[in-house]
């Protein structure tokens, strides 16, 4: 595959990569040996949606799935101003043992208030995948002696149900080029 795809990412130079991918390919039968711009991937690589909430908020999202970063780029506009949130994450599997996911120099919390100026809001410092979340994610849920919520951060089964139904309503939409009511793919 190397000599034929100019992105060829070579799995068994690295321990990590080798034993996470290579020695389990035999577990699941999935074999990582595609380029990943053939045409017989047929997984979305460009998508772009829009989502209207119950409550009249609308949401537009676009995702590049090859750039050679992972982050995010949130803006919310409301009747106080708007937030802008620029999150660079180390999500490019090179086959070195960078933590996946940690945050990124750059990244950068911005509130705009309607009257007054723009003011930074600086990001605490975390440490492992998406910003540190994945820690917190895993200690929610395996932990016996759960950490304090007060804030209700923590996502139910059904905030997980939601989240997966915008993709699964998105999905069925480029299939059929129509819109999609998420409330008619599930009843809670």
């Amino acid at each position: 595959m190397a000599a034929k795809c100019p992105y060829y990412l070579d799995l068994s130079a690295g321990e990590k990569m080798r034993r996470l991918y290579l020695e389990a390919e035999h577990e699941d039968g999935y074999y990582r040996d595609r380029c990943v711009f053939s045409q017989l991937i047929d997984i979305e690589d460009r998508i772009s949606l829009s989502v209207r909430y119950a409550s009249g908020a609308i949401m537009s999202y676009s995702l590049n799935s090859f750039l050679p970063y992972e982050g995010y780029r949130l803006f919310v506009n409301g009747t106080e101003g708007r937030l802008e949130m620029f999150v660079r994450e180390s999500s490019y599997i090179s086959g070195d043992d960078s933590v996946q996911g940690e945050l990124l120099p750059g990244s950068s919390l911005t509130i705009f208030p309607l009257f007054g100026a723009p003011r930074a809001i600086e990001l605490p410092e975390a440490k492992g995948g998406h910003g540190g979340g994945d820690r917190l994610l895993l200690d929610d849920v395996f932990c016996d002696e759960p950490r304090p919520d007060p804030l209700k951060h923590a996502a139910t089964e059904i905030d997980g149900a939601y989240s997966i139904l915008t993709g699964i309503a998105a999905n069925r939409s480029i299939a059929t080029g129509q819109a999609v009511k998420v409330d008619s793919l599930v009843r809670f």
